[in-house]
């Protein structure tokens, strides 16, 4: 009896893969950090959703808590990647992109099995009148915050060699509304 569970042990050990172990895997870290200010208003992170352009598989990105301003999706496998959604709390509202536009200003991310990416620190602000209003969604910069390699170290997710993006414009027109 000892033996055969002995021996049960010994193949369940061997079949756990180092991919079962918290933060031991294949698979790549995409990263994110957002903030939105208005008169009166103040909204911390960001919520995206990419899509894998092959297999259409999406992965959403978590908050690192509940007012956060930075967003991490784990475990994303190597491939060719578009950010198809992207949400920001905005004070008591969410302003929700899901558009072309969105898609056109972050293109094609290359992920490769491993890595570690950071999308940039990005700023959303109301413009304009109550009668015409915009979101507008700034690119800040592609310095990764403290509380994220915090997050990384902790996790034990790769931190050498962040891959950083940045986008051919500065901004784009996140929402719009018109009375």
């Amino acid at each position: 009896m000892k033996r055969l569970l002995s021996i049960l042990c010994i193949f369940f050990f061997c079949m756990l893969s180092p991919n079962m172990v918290k933060g031991q895997n294949d698979g790549a870290v995409i990263s994110i950090s957002a903030a939105a200010n208005a008169p009166g208003m103040k909204g911390y992170g960001i919520t995206i959703h990419i899509a894998n352009i092959e297999t259409g598989e999406v992965f959403i990105s978590k908050s690192l808590h509940r007012i956060s301003k930075n967003s991490v999706i784990e475990n994303v496998p190597a491939g060719k990647y578009a950010v198809t959604f992207a949400e920001i709390p905005f004070g008591n509202m969410k302003w929700r992109n899901g558009t072309p536009e969105l898609q056109d200003f972050f293109g094609i991310i290359q992920v490769d099995s491993g890595e570690s990416y950071y999308l940039g620190t990005f700023e959303a602000t109301f413009e304009g009148s109550l009668k015409d209003r915009r979101v507008m969604f700034y690119y800040r910069d592609n310095i990764i915050p403290e509380k994220l390699i915090k997050y990384f170290n902790k996790h034990n997710l790769p931190t050498e060699d962040i891959k950083y993006f940045e986008p051919a414009e500065k901004s784009f027109v996140f929402a719009h509304t018109s009375l």
